[in-house]
């Protein structure tokens, strides 16, 4: 396992780096089937391929950048309240197939933060619900870290 502290998440460099690997952003497709998983295994395979990375995850949406402006917040808040330090890393490789982008390392665990809507954040809560994709993001995390 590599831990690359010097590189800065979402930069030109973390891009390259993630350029034909299974991510844990991306693995919960693979768990799946149909044309979604095959798209992903083709554009791993392509980016594998050319070295290059496709634009296939180059979509954001209001709540993808309001989770990462507040980001930093719910991680001083996560520091504060459990009296920890959490080292901020920038990709974490497994070999080169497979890595992540864990949001922090703690001890021995890790964070991963989501930032949802009000009415998302209240129904996870009232029903003390993870997103099947969140669950397996942070379930690749803990296996590569």
């Amino acid at each position: 396992m590599i831990i690359h502290n010097h590189i800065e998440q979402g930069t030109e460099e973390w891009l390259q780096i993630r350029v034909g690997k299974i991510t844990a952003s991306n693995f919960h497709t693979l768990l799946g089937s149909g044309g979604t998983k095959d798209n992903l295994l083709y554009i791993i395979a392509a980016e594998r391929l050319t070295k290059t990375k496709c634009d296939h995850d180059t979509y954001k949406n209001h709540h993808m950048e309001r989770g990462h402006e507040l980001e930093p917040e719910a991680v001083a808040l996560y520091e504060l309240q459990n009296d920890v330090e959490v080292e901020r890393v920038g990709f974490v490789e497994h070999n080169e197939f497979l890595g992540c982008s864990p949001d922090g390392l703690v001890n021995d665990g890790g964070i991963e933060v989501k930032a949802p809507d009000n009415h998302t954040f209240l129904k996870a809560v009232s029903k003390q619900y993870i997103a099947p994709a969140h669950k397996t993001q942070c379930h690749f995390n803990m296996f590569i870290t």
